[in-house]
C-alpha cells in the first residue's frame, strides 16, 4: 500500500502491516495518528490486535477515536483482558 507516496510511509508510520480500517482511520484523524505514534510497541501491538478483532465500522471507530491523546488507550487494552475473562 503507498500512501502519499512515501511507500507505505505516513508521517514516518509504517502502514503496510496495519489492518486497514485502522490505516484508513489513522489517515482521517491526525489527532489518533498522533497519539498512534506516542506508543509503545507493545501497546501499537494490542491496539492492532484488537483492531483485528473489530466486528463493525463503529468498534473500529471507537478504537481510533481512543488513540487521540488525552484519551485513555489503556481502555482498549484492559477491554481486552475483560473479552478473554
Amino acid at each position: 500500500m503507498d500512501f502519499y507516496g512515501m511507500n507505505g510511509y505516513y508521517g514516518g508510520l509504517p502502514f503496510t502491516d496495519l489492518p486497514l480500517g485502522l490505516g484508513m482511520g489513522l489517515t482521517a484523524n491526525e489527532a489518533a495518528l498522533n497519539g498512534y505514534a506516542g506508543l509503545t510497541e507493545a501497546q501499537k501491538e494490542k491496539v492492532i490486535l484488537r483492531c483485528k478483532d473489530a466486528r463493525t465500522k463503529g468498534e473500529m471507530q471507537h478504537i481510533v477515536d481512543s488513540l487521540v491523546p488525552g484519551t485513555d488507550v489503556q481502555e482498549i487494552v484492559e477491554e481486552e483482558k475483560d473479552s478473554f475473562s
